[in-house]
């Protein structure tokens, strides 16, 4: 009974932890898609429905929209009743780079969750889109190490090829090592967790303590993680896998003496591994659920990649350094984690916008991934339930941005007469409270944009 009981007060905590996260972006509503390729477009079928929407990277004879038409809706934006907060935006055009219309575009703004489109575009660019990471089981004198390699969709249990969460599974690893253990007659094994991929703290100390409840602790190991809902399992995400682990060791007939953390010795053999999703399936989960997680498994894996070291501040400078190497400008901004959640994080419009046509115009390179892993206005993610009821369902892709006195938003639109436009909005320092109306504001704006007069 008791345990009835304790996971209907589980199941609970959960549904008002989601409902509290849809609202502020961090999680979508429920979706089931099956993508299809097709020249030139993108289908999805959110809930059943088949929808075309055209990729960010083909031009168009289209006319622009007329600068003055665009500035005129940048302006009414910003004394819109709902807008409580500095406004900072930038609308370009994606074929020619022409600017159509700006304000505060260079102005240093708290990002959100925007702040991962620089955090994917590093990743992609560092590792390629094709990296996977494994999870391994090594073995030495009759200890067993598992092996933590920068996975955190793993399953407790059985993978799936087919899945992005639960791609590799620590129950299949399990068995394999069970596996080999036999045939050098080992029925009785010590099992260490190896986390020393990372170092560095838990959490960044810049986050505030509401926000910690929306990330996993930094781990490069954690098992059954969902959609960025990281109510912190006990005794906390690495330690909950090595339990998940040593117990799918026991049920294939191997008893497990104890379980401890401990590095494993360079003289140490791998005996199984489990491999993760690739990078370009974890920046599309993570950018359609604004997964603040991944976002930070993204940047510790960059900063082991650039700086030698996977930590918050490695990874924040690895970021940056990923980035310039690429060509891309960020010499303005202020990088201090890679999901956005920390207040001190400060970036431009002109640095999205510049990031946003750097990966439409890379031609097939390592990041030109990135605009086809942007949720999908009134259809997927986090913009599922946003211009739902506008012509621009289905003509947005972009990356939101909230915090509780921020809303931001940047990616690509069509105008209704066809034109791809680059465009970036962020508006913080809103009254407590008030930045889901100012996100109101920034849609309507986007529209009288995307409707307006041609130039």
């Amino acid at each position: 009974m008791r345990k009835i009981k304790a996971a209907i007060s589980a199941l609970a905590v959960a549904a008002c932890g989601y409902i509290f996260a849809d609202a502020w972006d961090l999680v979508p509503g429920f979706l089931t898609m099956t993508p299809a390729a097709g020249k030139g477009v993108y289908l999805w079928q959110p809930r059943g429905k088949t929808v075309s929407v055209k990729l960010p990277g083909q031009t168009s004879s289209a006319p622009l929209p007329n600068p003055r038409a665009v500035s005129r809706a940048l302006s009414e934006l910003e004394t819109d009743s709902r807008v409580t907060g500095t406004v900072s935006a930038l609308i370009q055009d994606a074929d020619t780079g022409k600017e159509l219309g700006a304000l505060r575009a260079d102005r240093l703004s708290t990002p959100a969750s925007s702040m991962k489109l620089l955090t994917s575009v590093a990743f992609l660019g560092a590792y390629g889109p094709n990296t996977t990471f494994s999870t391994k089981a090594k073995l030495l004198k009759g200890k067993l190490y598992l092996v933590a390699g920068g996975d955190i969709l793993l399953s407790s249990d059985k993978g799936s090829a087919q899945a992005v969460t639960g791609r590799g599974g620590l129950g299949d690893l399990a068995r394999a090592a069970a596996k080999e253990l036999r045939k050098q007659k080992l029925g009785e094994v010590s099992v260490a967790l190896d986390t020393s991929l990372y170092g560095g703290p838990a959490y960044h100390p810049s986050w505030e303590e509401w926000g910690r409840k929306y990330a996993l602790e930094a781990t490069p190991i954690s098992a059954d993680h969902f959609l960025g809902l990281a109510a912190k399992p006990t005794p906390g995400s690495a330690g909950r896998a090595l339990e998940e682990f040593a117990a799918r060791l026991r049920e294939a007939g191997i008893t497990v003496s104890r379980t401890e953390r401990e590095k494993a010795p360079a003289g140490a053999r791998e005996i199984a591994s489990v491999h993760s999703p690739t990078v370009r399936e974890t920046v599309r989960l993570m950018m359609l659920n604004s997964d603040n997680s991944l976002a930070e498994e993204a940047a510790h894996m960059v900063g082991l990649k650039v700086q030698g070291k996977a930590d918050f501040q490695n990874g924040a400078l690895g970021v940056r350094k990923q980035l310039e190497k690429m060509g891309i400008d960020v010499s303005a901004a202020k990088i201090y984690d890679g999901s956005g959640l920390s207040q001190d994080n400060k970036i431009t419009p002109r640095i999205l916008t510049r990031i946003l046509a750097k990966v439409r115009g890379c031609g097939g390179c390592d990041y030109s991934s990135l605009p086809a892993a942007l949720p999908v206005a009134g259809y997927d993610g986090t913009l599922e339930k946003r211009f739902t009821q506008t012509f621009l369902a289905g003509r947005v892709r972009a990356k939101t941005g909230s915090l509780g006195e921020v809303s931001a938003l940047a990616g690509f639109m069509y105008t209704k007469a066809g034109r791809p436009l680059i465009f970036a909005v962020i508006v913080d320092g809103t009254q407590p409270g008030s930045a889901w109306q100012a996100r109101g504001a920034i849609d309507s704006a986007l529209e009288k944009i995307a409707e307006g007069e041609a130039g």
